[in-house]
């Protein structure tokens, strides 16, 4: 959801969107100023990662920290690909990605 949400609200205004995007990533800015907008990124994974393990949606085998790392990774570089590309496909690559990790962060079923 908020996969497709996002890739809907940048679809409303792409130029906006790409202009606030690049200004949030841009190489110019500051390297405190990306992280601390990383660090912004990770923590709502975070807490919605610890809110699916607690609720038995997402798999406890792999430590959080690493499946925040991997869901952030996968939604700014979606993002970024889509900034350095103006017919790169974003809302269906986002969508794609959220299926992608809905699945790999799934509970697994025991053998």
């Amino acid at each position: 959801t908020l996969f497709r949400e996002s890739a809907e609200r940048i679809a409303e205004a792409p130029a906006l969107s790409r202009a606030i995007l690049e200004e949030a990533f841009a190489r110019h800015q500051d390297a405190m100023d990306r992280i601390d907008r990383i660090s912004e990124i990770r923590a709502d994974f975070t807490a919605l990662l610890r809110d699916g393990i607690e609720q038995g949606d997402v798999r406890t085998d792999v430590p959080l920290p690493l499946l925040v790392e991997i869901t952030t990774g996968a939604f700014t570089e979606v993002q970024f690909s889509w900034m350095s590309n103006p017919t790169y496909p974003l809302r269906t690559n986002l969508i794609l990605a959220a299926r992608f990790l809905a699945e790999a962060l799934a509970p697994r079923i025991s053998d």
